[in-house]
């Protein structure tokens, strides 16, 4: 399976945004850029600023794309990700990208290394739901897990 992944957290709480974003960026070097979708460029430090979060909750529709150096996945770092927030009524669904290729250099090919992750994420954030495979991430016939559980594919 070649191309880019998606995995999708379904309706994640606000008050959950802060430890999902220390845990999927770690600290605020890790971020390369951050684009909001009304507002343009945000300066770095906004992935930890409540301030820019309570106002982005204020906006209906509010979205941002954050750009990684890498992302820890288990015990493995995958280089380049992307992280797409959307919000909607006081929550969000949050999207992480990664290349295939990149995972697979980092190591990551089995459907259950990606699970085990999500599995984590989503319990972490509180998120209603979650599903991850080859984008887009809700095509059940191209996914490497969901909360529903692994497969169909099973392997990059």
């Amino acid at each position: 399976m070649d191309g880019l992944l998606e995995f999708m957290f379904e309706a994640v709480p606000a008050a959950s945004l802060p430890l999902l974003l220390r845990s999927l960026t770690g600290e605020t070097a890790n971020v390369v850029s951050i684009n909001d979708y009304e507002l343009g460029a945000q300066p770095v430090g906004a992935v930890f600023d409540e301030l820019y979060w309570q106002a982005f909750f204020r906006r209906q529709g509010a979205a941002c794309f954050m750009n990684l150096r890498v992302l820890q996945v288990g015990d493995k770092e995958v280089n380049g990700p992307s992280v797409q927030l959307m919000c909607s009524d006081m929550l969000l669904d949050v999207m992480v990208l990664m290349s295939s290729t990149d995972c697979r250099n980092a190591g990551l090919v089995l459907a259950d290394d990606f699970a085990t992750w999500m599995k984590d994420m989503a319990q972490l954030s509180d998120a209603q739901n979650f599903c991850g495979g080859l984008d887009p991430a809700w095509d059940v016939g191209t996914q490497l897990c969901s909360s529903r559980g692994i497969g169909p594919v099973m392997s990059l």
